[in-house]
């Protein structure tokens, strides 16, 4: 390998020495920066937090169930069981029976008192002939059946004329 010149050697280890402080700036620089990162994470993380209790005060009340994804709440039955036992003991089964009460008694409403009216309802003239033949059908009777209908309390003027007196004189 051949020899530098002195001049080439002592400018190339002044140009390290250089590279080597700006080199030394830099990693501070980048620990002042990751410092600053740390920081800005953490009070991030503080304003989230915030932010979420402040919602929850808002727009929940306090007493309401709250959950919290982070740190969610322990299982009440930690041990899944699907109900199937591989070898059930018959003597183990419990079996539950009952019979159902068939539909309440049914209020029916008094309505002999009740004024009535009568309205019939005629087949329509093209449903009074047979399709077969053609000729009237007779009539075999009706088919009944009653509703109550509610007519609202109907109201009047009633004028009372009083008489005044005086006397003439």
């Amino acid at each position: 390998m051949p020899e530098l010149p002195q001049n080439e050697v002592a400018f190339l280890r002044e140009k390290l020495s250089v590279l080597e402080a700006e080199l030394s700036a830099k990693h501070a620089d980048l620990e002042t920066i990751t410092a600053r990162l740390k920081k800005k994470e953490s009070d991030y993380a503080l304003l989230v937090q915030r932010h979420m209790e402040l919602q929850r005060n808002q727009f929940g009340r306090k007493t309401e169930r709250f959950v919290d994804d982070e740190n969610p709440q322990a299982s009440l039955f930690p041990v899944e069981f699907d109900g199937n036992d591989p070898n059930p003991n018959p003597d183990d089964i419990e079996t539950i029976t009952y019979q159902r009460q068939k539909g309440g008694k049914r209020r029916s409403l008094d309505m002999s008192d009740l004024p009535k009216r009568e309205v019939v309802l005629l087949v329509d003239p093209k449903d009074r002939l047979c399709s077969c033949c053609g000729i009237e059908k007779k009539l075999a009777g009706f088919q009944c059946s009653s509703r109550l209908h509610v007519i609202p309390a109907q109201f009047e003027v009633v004028i009372e004329k009083r008489e005044k007196r005086s006397c003439p004189n």
